[in-house]
């Protein structure tokens, strides 16, 4: 009762449209009846079959993830996506197969979350985490459309990526991401921020990055 909802677009993971449920009727195990204190628009929704989802955005928590040590795990990290404010700050993720932290947006497959609006990682060690397909922060939502950004107000400061191969940050569907101030030690002659690769983005700013090669010292 009185929670939030959006309808999201499966195909682009944009908002359709957003009410309040008043009340919920529980027609048996598989169909479930909702009101809201508004009325919604039925026919963006109906022309759009099989491809809206409703997420309850009164729900979405808050997170902080500080001072834990990540070893070996044969996926992801973390695994993250929330609107509310979250902060990953102090951790070491070391060889992650996958990515150390996996900023996902489902609405296809597990159906387990939407966007993010606020998310700062920092003061982080990744040590030789993800590969070629997975960059070490991996921002990878569902969309099958690009229609606009999905996630957004991502600040990336101060962290210290020991490469293994890949990209430390990449993806797709970020609008104003910051890449500040970090430290990437890798072999090569690809400069700092070209670690940063990211499709279908808007306003990423990258400053105060630093390389250190090894293998030249």
């Amino acid at each position: 009762m009185n929670d939030s909802i959006e309808f999201i677009d499966v195909a682009t993971m944009q908002k359709i449209d957003a009410a309040k449920v008043i009340s919920v009727n529980r027609n048996d195990d598989y169909h479930i009846t909702l009101t809201f204190d508004k009325a919604v628009d039925v026919a963006a929704l109906q022309a759009k079959p099989n491809r809206v989802v409703i997420e309850n955005i009164t729900w979405t928590p808050e997170v902080e993830i500080r001072r834990n040590y990540f070893s070996r795990v044969p996926t992801r990290g973390v695994l993250l996506t929330t609107r509310r404010r979250s902060v990953i700050e102090y951790n070491t993720f070391f060889r992650m197969q996958m990515a150390g932290i996996f900023v996902s947006g489902d609405a296809a497959n597990w159906y387990e979350s939407g966007k993010i609006t606020d998310l700062t990682i920092r003061h982080n060690q990744f040590i030789e985490c993800g590969n070629a397909n997975h960059p070490v922060i991996f921002f990878e939502p569902t969309n099958t459309q690009d229609n606009g950004s999905i996630h957004s107000n991502v600040k990336i400061n101060r962290n210290t990526f020991v490469m293994k191969s890949g990209d430390a940050v990449g993806g797709k569907s970020v609008d104003n991401l910051s890449f500040t101030n970090n430290v990437i030690i890798h072999c090569g002659d690809k400069t700092a921020d070209s670690y940063v690769n990211l499709k279908n983005n808007d306003n990423v700013t990258k400053f105060g990055n630093v390389k250190i090669d090894l293998c030249n010292n």
